[in-house]
């Protein structure tokens, strides 16, 4: 057999007698209660070895044989140091390290010239590795939830898609980091950002289609963020939003705005430009009313609870959010702007957001 998976069969410990299994390529030990690994250095064609979930404290003896591994899982153990013959295991593509007790890196870790994902999130790491700016191959980094307050060597992680720094202690981002040409997905949330400007003009970041800005200390937007017209989804709840920039209307890929518990009185207008917006939350802020033109948005989703909304009947506020869908509508109707029945969103669908 070419696959062996022990999985949640609380196991302790292995015999040793595992290192025969020289044709072995994927090891599948995880969610087990095993402290020890015995020696696997015959395990010479194993492709991946999974083993998260466990109680090691170390990797295991012989490990550093292991020439073919490309994906190793290691996370939720109890490991507090990565030996440096890790730089042996030169076919490594995906390094997960995640809940573990790691304060640093071995420098050999930049040996690992295949490596596209690390998860080192969930760690101890106060600074970032000083290693970590050489493993330029690195196409997914996740550091979230350390003690990390500077991120200024992902900079030269020319090859993200992917970056993870929510939930540490960054207070400012680096200006260099607006040229991550190649970035998809960043989460820089539930940080203690109070701006965007080192991102600005955002004309670099041109693949980027999720923002994950929530919990910072945002006050306002830079209009330039609407250079990013290719992001899909862009969530930016509990920040200190007072207002949106107008430019807001024109990130023509828009599908998913969050704008949950802010201080936002008012919303632009020129939000009524973003065609394909099929979620939209605002609850928890300080709106008085809404923009007729939200009515022209292919809503499925409109949360708007928790809001004054002195300006719109009362009945209508309470009787929820399709209503309240409708009646823009009508006041669009009354403003003389003609809504063609092509035009005219169905929001049957809709439910009240809670």
């Amino acid at each position: 057999k070419e696959i062996l998976s022990l999985r949640n069969n609380k196991i302790k410990d292995l015999p040793g007698s595992i290192n025969k299994l020289s044709k072995l390529r994927i090891l599948d030990l995880q969610h087990n209660q095993i402290t020890q690994l015995p020696n696997i250095q015959g395990l010479t064609l194993l492709d991946t070895l999974d083993v998260q979930y466990n109680q090691l404290s170390s990797l295991p003896p012989g490990f550093n044989n292991l020439k073919n591994l490309k994906n190793l899982h290691l996370k939720y153990n109890q490991i507090s140091e990565i030996p440096s013959d890790i730089k042996e295991l030169e076919q490594l593509e995906e390094l997960d390290l995640e809940g573990n007790r790691l304060s640093t890196l071995p420098s050999g870790i930049t040996k690992l010239t295949k490596l596209l994902k690390l998860y080192i999130n969930r760690n101890h790491f106060k600074q970032l590795p000083e290693s970590l700016k050489k493993i330029v191959t690195i196409t997914e980094l996740y550091l979230n939830d350390n003690g990390i307050s500077s991120i200024d060597a992902i900079v030269h992680l020319t090859n993200l898609r992917v970056l993870n720094v929510s939930a540490n202690n960054i207070t400012a981002l680096p200006s260099q980091l607006k040229y991550l040409s190649l970035l998809r997905d960043l989460d820089i949330s539930s940080n203690s950002i109070s701006t965007l400007d080192p991102l600005s003009p955002f004309s670099s970041l041109q693949s980027l289609q999720v923002l994950t800005l929530s919990g910072n200390n945002l006050t306002s937007l830079p209009s330039k963020i609407k250079n990013l017209t290719k992001l899909e989804k862009l969530f930016l709840s509990e920040n200190e939003l007072s207002k949106l920039c107008p430019e807001i209307g024109l990130l023509s890929s828009l599908i998913e705005l969050n704008l949950d518990e802010n201080q936002l009185t008012e919303l632009p207008k020129e939000m009524g430009n973003l065609q394909k917006l099929e979620v939209l939350n605002c609850n928890q802020n300080d709106l008085n009313d809404l923009p007729n033109e939200i009515y022209l948005l292919p809503l499925k989703m409109f949360g708007i609870d928790d809001n004054p909304l002195d300006e719109i009947p009362p009945e209508i506020v309470e009787a929820g959010s399709q209503e309240v869908f409708d009646y823009l509508g009508q006041r669009l109707d009354e403003a003389g702007t003609k809504v063609s029945g092509e035009n005219k969103p169905k929001m049957k669908e809709k439910k009240k957001e809670k």
